[in-house]
């Protein structure tokens, strides 16, 4: 692995942290160092080069939250410059680097504000369930605690690469008008959705799972048994037939809850 190095801050610590370190062994290198800021976002693979790309995101944190600057290289120039946060144009799961600067430069490092002071945000999934339910954690988890925990999650409910062929979460989650989101809390009480401010997140796995598409297989393609939001590839098949799965998933959950999908993961050519 590519080194990184710590800058010691009244308060904080700067994490400088080479484009091709290891995004997940970063994380649980911090977290056994006793830092927070990343913890929640364990397991998620990639190089931290491209963590800024898609502004990824896990158990109620994205990159955003931590992430102080990037160092990119322009291709056509050569020349090296730092973008702050707010120059990075972060959205869910959207950056600069998918927009004005896609195919312009390369991201070369990346700085992150961590902390030594307890900082963990439980709020999402039953993640403060298993921690408080967990015989080596403590009222006050540690940050390893926490992404151990996370680990924990994900591997029972996400397919194993190595033997199920996955990209991960396929959609986004999507975000509708509080007043539409309140429309359906109504007729669905226990439909997950995340904090309104003019917009509500939904969970897309959950909408998936209610036009019952959980376990489904087409052809090639299905969506996976334990998680509604991943779609895996059983071999053989093409593009088309994998979009194809895709749309029809994202036309259910469109005629029944009046939303539409989108892909996650980024298309190359898609047209």
């Amino acid at each position: 692995m590519q080194q990184y190095w710590l800058n010691q801050r009244q308060g904080h610590v700067l994490a400088y942290v080479g484009a091709g370190v290891n995004w997940h062994t970063l994380v649980m290198e911090t977290a056994a160092r006793g830092l927070w800021g990343i913890e929640n976002l364990a397991l998620i693979p990639g190089s931290c080069g491209a963590a800024p790309v898609q502004n990824i995101g896990a158990y109620g944190v994205e990159l955003a939250d931590t992430l102080q600057a990037v160092q990119v290289m322009e291709l056509a120039t050569g020349q090296v410059k730092w973008l702050d946060t707010q120059q990075c144009a972060f959205g869910y799961r959207e950056s600069i680097f998918k927009g004005a600067l896609a195919g312009r430069v390369v991201i070369t490092q990346l700085v992150l504000r961590l902390s030594r002071t307890p900082a963990p945000r439980l709020g999402y999934g039953d993640l403060a369930i298993r921690l408080a339910g967990s015989s080596t954690s403590t009222p006050s988890p540690t940050p390893l605690a926490v992404a151990e925990t996370v680990c924990a999650i994900r591997r029972e409910k996400l397919p194993d690469p190595h033997k199920l062929a996955n990209a991960g979460s396929f959609f986004k989650n999507p975000l509708v008008p509080d007043a539409q989101a309140a429309q359906l809390l109504q007729q669905y009480p226990a439909m997950p959705h995340f904090p309104p401010g003019g917009q509500t997140k939904l969970a897309a796995g959950w909408l998936i799972d209610q036009c019952g598409l959980k376990g489904m297989r087409d052809g090639a393609f299905g969506v996976h048994q334990h998680q509604a939001l991943v779609l895996v590839h059983f071999g053989g098949g093409n593009r088309q037939g994998l979009m194809k799965t895709a749309d029809y998933i994202a036309d259910q959950v469109e005629t029944r809850f009046g939303m539409r999908l989108e892909p996650e993961p980024r298309l190359i050519n898609p047209h």
